[in-house]
Order: C-alpha cells, then sequence, then structure tokens
C-alpha cells in the first residue's frame, strides 16, 4: 500500500490502516473520541499514525522531540503554532493569560498559572477550532 503522507510502502498494514481512516472519516463530527495505536517498540505505529494524520485534514501533530518531553506545556507550543493570535485573542481573559504564559508569550508575572486553566484554555482553544483531530505521537 502506498503511503500518502512519506511515499514509502507500508507492507502488511492495510488492515490497521484501514481502522485508522474509518476513525478518522467516522469521527468527524463526534464531540471527543480517542484512537490509540499500541503495541511493541518499531512495528510501525508511527507510520500507521502518519497515515491517519495524512487522512486528517485538520489535524494538528505535536511531536517534542525527547529533548523537549520534559518541558512543561511542549506540546501546545506544537498544537497551537498555526494561528495562535486568533486562537488566544478567541479566549476569555483568564484563559488567554493562562495560556500565553504556557506558551512562553507573557511573563507570569508572580504565581504562574494553575494547570487546571491551562488545561481550560487548551479545551477552549480547540473547540474554536473544531472539527479538529490533535494527533499525538509517542504520548509518554
Amino acid at each position: 500500500m502506498r503511503s500518502v503522507s512519506e511515499g514509502a510502502y507500508l507492507v502488511g498494514r492495510d488492515e490497521e490502516l484501514g481502522r485508522v481512516r474509518a476513525f478518522v472519516d467516522e469521527s468527524a463530527p463526534a464531540a471527543a473520541v480517542a484512537c490509540v495505536i499500541a503495541g511493541d517498540a518499531g512495528i510501525g505505529k508511527t507510520s500507521v499514525w502518519r497515515e491517519g494524520v495524512a487522512a486528517a485534514a485538520t489535524a494538528r501533530i505535536s511531536r517534542p522531540r525527547e529533548a523537549e518531553a520534559s518541558f512543561a506545556f511542549a506540546a501546545l507550543t506544537d498544537l497551537f503554532a498555526d494561528g495562535a493570535d486568533e486562537i488566544l485573542a478567541a479566549l476569555p481573559a483568564p484563559q488567554r493569560r493562562a495560556l500565553e504564559v504556557a506558551l512562553l508569550r507573557r511573563e507570569a508575572h508572580g504565581r504562574p498559572p494553575e494547570p487546571h486553566a491551562i488545561g481550560a484554555a487548551t479545551l477552549s482553544a480547540l473547540r474554536g477550532l473544531a472539527p479538529v483531530v490533535v494527533a499525538v505521537d509517542d504520548l509518554q
């Protein structure tokens, strides 16, 4: 099978690719659903994941490098890299401030925002972009 995202061939993954593509197609109008691709290291999970991302035209991709994985909120920078100004402008002021601090666009000035505020801002921002597929590779 031809890989849309890389131009390579994925051999023996027709069933998995079909399931991921069907998930993306069937889940588009859903409020919140998840698809987890699990298995041993080196079996091609990332290749199948890439195909799922390619099938979802509205995907926002977060792939922090190993060195970035320990940084708080590193994945948010990837998720909101495109259109951050518009995304932030649409949020209520407390959520906007929390997300701006998390994205290192604003100084915390005193106590940093609560993780709950950053989480609420992230959900509000993603809802404002709906429909959207958030594709996270290497969740750990």
